[in-house]
């Protein structure tokens, strides 16, 4: 539903109707009022904001295919975990037969 209507330059820009759920309206007038833009600025920046995020999340996934499987990570965390839990099991024995 993007139109075009008017003569002023701002008129000109695409527009686009939007249907708000209950509420949001009101919660959207209250926070553009707190930052000090206009409605439209406030979806804008808004949108603005998440395109960022979203922009920063594709990257990472990025990098993460770069960087190759992470297998070989899951199984040294699984081994560290269990010399960890096998040192444990050691102090606790050492504890409990009086060794310090």
């Amino acid at each position: 539903m993007a139109k075009k209507t008017g003569s002023a330059p701002s008129q000109k820009l695409d527009q686009y109707i939007i249907r708000f759920p209950d509420g949001m309206r009101d919660w959207l007038k209250a926070e553009a009022e707190k930052s000090g833009r206009s409605m439209n600025a406030e979806i804008v920046y808004r949108m603005e904001l998440t395109r960022g995020v979203d922009l920063e999340i594709d990257e990472m996934k990025r990098s993460r295919r770069d960087a190759g499987p992470v297998d070989h990570i899951d199984q040294e965390l699984v081994a560290l975990r269990n010399d960890i839990g096998a040192i444990k099991a050691l102090l606790l024995k050492r504890l409990a037969d009086g060794d310090k």
